[in-house]
């Protein structure tokens, strides 16, 4: 008889650093179904736009908003919005109350279809020339109580919309304010997955629903801060530790394996912080 032991060691070990920006710049698009049975929502998204805004410059003075509402993907009645814009609730306001399909046809109803098109018409020269700025997080917001009933996929649709930023899919973040019971197909929650949003229910009238102050919170903190920090390398998950301007934080993050990344659920890094993950790598066994 033989008795042996043995330490095993992991094959490497990782130091990853992130420096968010003060005043971080963000361009925010809200693409508004039009169609008849939205009224109600859309009086209750202009009721809320300037509390949204209220909330946003805790975060960032550097936005830009646009409304789209028609199936050329223009924003043609509000124009691109940001602070200096004199009487920007009011242009807001023209946005999300103008235009659309009152039949309900088109791509009224096809809210990421709207705004890959949007996204596409940002060149110069073109529609939404200068919404679209290389350094800023682009925050999607789709506002409809029907499916999405466009005949393109939604992964690529997707892609082409991070495509126009860049590629780098960190860049841009897809939330509904959505129908889940029309939402059979899941192709909302698939647009919203694929880009770390959210999602909020548009038929919820309870005092947690969409426009409630902690959600409208939550909606202008997805605009500007990330939440999601990606690995270079596959990360041995019992080993991954977090520290934010230098201190050890558990609790409100998670390491996904499939995507290779760390997810803030709450309370995630704010502008002007610094953040540092360290985390061992698996070998792989031949």
């Amino acid at each position: 008889m033989v008795d042996f032991s043995g330490v095993g060691q992991y094959v490497a070990s990782y130091q990853q650093q992130w420096a968010n920006p003060v005043d971080p710049p963000s361009d925010i698009l809200f693409v508004v179904d039009r169609s008849g049975s939205m009224g109600p929502y859309t009086t209750e998204l202009d009721n809320n736009f300037q509390t949204f805004i209220n909330e946003l410059s805790f975060y960032a003075t550097n936005w830009q908003v646009m409304v789209v509402t028609d199936d050329n993907g223009c924003s043609n009645y509000s124009g691109i919005l940001d602070p200096s814009v004199s009487g920007y609730p009011n242009l807001f306001s023209a946005g999300v109350s103008n235009g659309g399909n009152s039949g309900g046809s088109g791509l009224t109803e096809s809210l990421v279809e709207m705004a890959m098109v949007a996204i596409e018409n940002t060149d110069s020269g073109e529609c939404n020339s200068g919404f679209l700025r290389s350094n800023s997080l682009l925050h999607v917001i789709m506002v409809t109580d029907e499916s999405e009933q466009s005949a393109n996929t939604i992964s690529n649709m997707v892609n082409t919309i991070v495509q126009k930023k860049g590629g780098n899919p960190d860049n841009v973040k897809m939330t509904a304010i959505y129908n889940p019971n029309d939402d059979s197909l899941g192709r909302y929650q698939s647009a919203v997955n694929m880009t770390g949003g959210l999602l909020f229910d548009i038929t919820n009238s309870s005092a947690n629903n969409w426009s409630s102050p902690s959600n409208l919170a939550l909606l202008a903190e997805a605009s500007v801060i990330p939440d999601k920090y990606d690995l270079d390398q596959p990360a041995v998950a019992s080993t991954v530790e977090v520290y934010i301007n230098g201190y050890f934080v558990q609790g409100n993050w998670y390491y996904d394996e499939a995507q290779q990344a760390v997810f803030f659920d709450s309370n995630p890094p704010g502008e002007g912080d610094s953040i540092e993950i360290h985390y061992a790598g698996m070998a792989e066994c031949e």
